[in-house]
């Protein structure tokens, strides 16, 4: 049996080396190797602890990574980056308890998502741009205020 953990451990390192996981998606991952490895409930639950113990899964650390990566691909609004962090399984509280510590500027954020799209659009009516870049900015979260003020400034600057 012995044998099977350390086969199973190997298994989440290995699972784990790609990109930080949250706990919920390891003991996902380890559900679906249980017939592998012959594991029981007991067996992933002391598997997850080592895991923790050794720091390899951190849902605090998850957040900041998934956040500051969300934010440097494609800017979204922090409604936004919340249901996405529930969907990976970390605890309601920790999200909130992040955002409660940690400001994000939800009207650059939304420049800058604007400004990546906004010369594409330039060859648009101006009521066309002005559509495109309102839903562009609602699909990613952010509240009407900030997506017509946003707007707005775009519409003066270019």
């Amino acid at each position: 049996m012995r044998n099977n953990l350390q086969k199973a451990l190997n298994r989440c390192y290995f699972f784990l080396k790609f990109r930080p996981r949250t706990e919920k998606e390891v003991i996902d991952f380890l559900y679906k190797k249980y017939k592998k490895f012959k594991l029981n409930k007991n067996s992933i639950n002391d598997l997850i602890n080592e895991l923790k113990s050794k720091k390899y899964i951190d849902d605090k650390k998850f957040i900041e990574w998934f956040v500051s990566k969300s934010i440097e691909k494609k800017p979204k609004a922090v409604f936004l980056l919340k249901k996405e962090l529930k969907t990976h399984g970390v605890r309601n509280n920790d999200i909130e308890e992040y955002f409660e510590n940690t400001r994000l500027d939800e009207y650059s954020l939304a420049n800058k998502l604007l400004k990546k799209y906004w010369s594409r659009w330039l060859r648009f009516e101006p009521e066309e741009r002005r559509n495109k870049a309102f839903n562009t900015l609602l699909r990613k979260g952010f509240s009407f205020e900030i997506v017509k003020k946003t707007i707005e400034e775009f519409n003066e600057k270019y």
